[in-house]
């Protein structure tokens, strides 16, 4: 077998080319259940409206659901109306968002009210201003910009600044205890406390990463910086604080000075979606290498957990009755969209992002004429509406719309087939959909079970025809290269033969070594320029430092007349004669050495 030593600068870009290309292939498992998208571009989006207008019409006229859902559900689902007018193009949902933020305001001022017994969930509240500043995203209509700014000016007031950690208590007087100024060596600031009591000293991963998100956000629409520096902080307080071995993120600690840093080791999905959906707006904003280390470890870390999924890949959170999580789901989409990751990477994503798609598309939902009811990614399939899990398979309908399909041609535009029809419900009239079954009937049935296998086969297969191809490039190209090398070499050598016709009393004779740039003698010496007979081209100025300098050799002189010299006198002349017999050589005999070397 044939091994070829490559150059370390080389080898080392060939093999990180190889590691990564092959890594997130590999990490395709081929126990995932369908990890292709096979469904239409059209298809996907009747699919997402149909179960957005299913489900408009269970709002109430005070912008909320009537199924005792908590408050932050609503808010949930106003974020997914934006992101499908995003996905599409369009402004169906504009009017809507616009009354329904104007009713869920006559609920809490400001998403938010330290009055109110139970006290206030500060996620709850961020997930009105997420919601906000993704319909000001999206319409640019400022009205969406004051309920987000709104939203992240009380936040702020329960997030940790470093001056609250130098002070040792919170500036703002929200909360009556010492604050915890450093765990673990790193400080405390960024952190976000989970309720507005004032005796309460958790700091949750949910509003902590609601808050860093809905900061990058706003940096990225508003371009202030201390949007952006709030961002940056929070992120730093997910990474530094909630990071498990696992490299999967936890989900509380205290920021009470007196409570030792606890932490929650409970895990959960939504964490981890959080921390990457910050990351990868963070990501598009700074182009921080460093935040992209961390966001592929996050990514690899929470699409592989045994924590809330099973070997075929589908999300059922145990923790919570098996749900889906469309945090998660809402992060890797944000990674996927924004484009901040590796070819590779993204697509590893979209594999996965399918696999949650085709299980909500085949298991969740319900069966009948009244098709746009979701329930467990998992399954059984929805019976009745559930304002809960259907906004949770929400989230996937509206993620799936931007997939690339792996086996169709993307159509220029989604076109619904619309019927004059109008539907009811809190948020106004809105076109009624015919079924997204009579648009593609057969695009999800259709795939094979074991679609996934196959495309984690072809793609490592295809990964690893790649990354031969270029090692045997770089192979072929280091060889190349050494055998040019070579001849240079050896071309550079000058003919040392003497002319046939030069005279018997004439003789070749060797001028001392010079120098390539100062052309002086080694030994001192002056030396007489005479005419040098090369076999070989210049270098061009393109060629490296070293070929300039192995061309420089031994100096040949050629066949020249013998200068006559001046006639001596008589003594000189004897002088002369007694003295050459000294310095004659015999066959046997070494010539001298070289002034100053051992040779």
């Amino acid at each position: 077998m044939l091994f070829v030593s490559l150059p370390p600068p080389l080898s080392r870009a060939l093999l990180l080319a190889g590691y990564f290309t092959l890594s997130w292939a590999q990490l395709a498992l081929p126990t995932w259940r369908k990890a292709n998208i096979t469904t239409s571009a059209a298809a996907r989006t009747a699919f997402a409206r149909a179960a957005l207008q299913e489900t408009i019409v269970h709002i109430g006229a005070n912008g909320q659901f009537p199924d005792a859902a908590d408050y932050v559900v609503p808010a949930i689902f106003y974020s997914q109306l934006a992101a499908f007018d995003a996905a599409t193009g369009s402004q169906q949902y504009r009017d809507s968002l616009v009354q329904y933020f104007q009713n869920a305001t006559m609920i809490h001022a400001n998403f938010s009210n330290s009055d109110v017994s139970p006290p206030i969930l500060l996620h709850d509240t961020l997930n009105y201003g997420y919601a906000a500043v993704q319909a000001y995203v999206t319409y640019k209509d400022p009205v969406f910009l004051e309920y987000a700014i709104g939203v992240w000016n009380i936040s702020n007031q329960y997030t940790l600044s470093q001056a609250d950690i130098d002070a040792g208590r919170q500036k703002s007087g929200l909360k009556n205890f010492d604050l915890a100024q450093t765990c673990h060596g790193k400080t405390m600031a960024g952190g976000t406390f989970g309720i507005t009591a004032v005796s309460d000293p958790s700091i949750d991963a949910l509003p902590t990463g609601h808050f860093a998100i809905l900061s990058a956000l706003l940096a990225s629409s508003t371009s202030e910086p201390r949007y952006l520096a709030a961002a940056q902080l929070s992120t730093a307080f997910m990474l530094s604080h909630w990071l498990n071995p696992q490299n999967v993120m936890l989900d509380y600690m205290s920021g009470r000075s007196n409570d030792s840093c606890s932490t929650d080791a409970s895990l959960q999905p939504y964490d981890s979606g959080m921390a990457i959906e910050a990351l990868a707006i963070l990501i598009d904003i700074t182009h921080d290498p460093a935040y992209q280390r961390s966001l592929n470890t996050l990514i690899e870390a929470a699409t592989t957990s045994t924590v809330w999924q099973g070997a075929n890949g589908v999300i059922a959170n145990r923790a919570h009755s098996n749900t889906g999580d469309l945090f998660l789901v809402r992060g890797l989409s944000a990674a996927y969209s924004r484009n901040v990751t590796t070819p590779p990477l993204k697509e590893y994503i979209k594999a996965y992002l399918a696999v949650q798609y085709n299980a909500v598309l085949d298991l969740a939902r319900s069966s009948g004429p009244d098709n746009n009811n979701y329930g467990l990614w998992i399954g059984p399939a929805a019976t009745s509406f559930a304002s809960f899990v259907q906004t949770a398979a929400l989230g996937v309908l509206v993620a799936g719309i931007g997939l690339h399909n792996e086996t169709q041609a993307e159509p220029p535009s989604c076109p619904v087939i619309l019927s004059t029809a109008m539907t009811g419900g809190g948020g106004g009239s809105t076109p009624s959909l015919a079924s997204p079954t009579s648009i593609s009937s057969t695009t999800t049935a259709s795939a094979p079970h074991h679609g996934s296998r196959i495309g984690a086969v072809a793609g490592v297969t295809v990964a690893a025809i790649f990354v031969v191809a270029l090692l045997c490039a770089g192979c072929m190209f280091w060889i190349r290269r050494r055998q040019w090398q070579r001849q240079q070499r050896n071309s550079d050598a000058l003919s040392v033969s003497p002319s046939i016709d030069a005279p018997p009393t004439s003789m070749t004779t060797i001028s001392p070594f010079t120098s390539p740039v100062s052309q002086t003698s080694f030994n001192g010496l002056p030396t007489t320029p005479v005419t040098v007979s090369r076999h070989w081209k210049p270098p061009s100025q393109s060629m490296s430092d070293r070929s300039r300098t192995d061309d420089t050799s031994i100096s040949i002189a050629a066949p020249v007349q013998p200068v006559p010299r001046p006639a001596l006198a008589s003594d000189d002349h004897v002088r002369t004669m007694q003295s050459r017999p000294q310095t004659m050589f015999y066959d046997n005999e070494a010539p001298p050495m070289y002034p100053g070397t051992g040779l």
